[in-house]
C-alpha cells in the first residue's frame, strides 16, 4: 500500500499494489487509511478485508516511540490468523 497525492481520489489498484490518493505523512494517516479502504471496496472483490499496521508485525520495538510496548509473538499471530474466518487471504490484485 502506497500513498501518492497525484493519483486521482480515492486511489487505484494496479501492478500488485494499492495506491491511495494521499500524502505519506503521519498527520494524514487517517485520510490515507480511509482512501485505502474506499479504493479496495470500490475496485476489488473480496470476502474480508484485514487492515493491520506495520507495528502489528514488528518483532523488535527499538525506538523511543515504542517505550513500554512489547512486540506481539509471531507464533501467536500465525495461530490467530489460521483460526480466523479469513485464514487464507488473497491479495486484492489477484482477484
Amino acid at each position: 500500500m502506497l500513498a501518492d497525492p497525484g493519483v486521482p481520489a480515492p486511489g487505484r489498484i494496479g501492478e500488485g499494489c494499492l495506491v491511495a490518493s494521499a500524502q505519506e505523512r503521519y498527520e494524514t494517516l487517517s485520510v490515507k487509511t480511509h482512501r485505502m479502504i474506499r479504493t479496495a471496496v470500490e475496485q476489488a472483490s473480496f470476502d474480508a478485508l484485514l487492515k493491520i499496521d506495520v507495528t502489528t508485525v514488528m518483532t523488535q520495538m527499538d525506538g523511543p516511540e515504542y517505550a513500554d510496548r512489547a512486540a506481539i509473538d509471531p507464533v501467536f499471530q500465525a495461530f490467530t490468523a489460521r483460526d480466523a474466518e479469513c485464514a487464507r487471504p488473497t491479495p486484492l490484485w489477484t482477484r
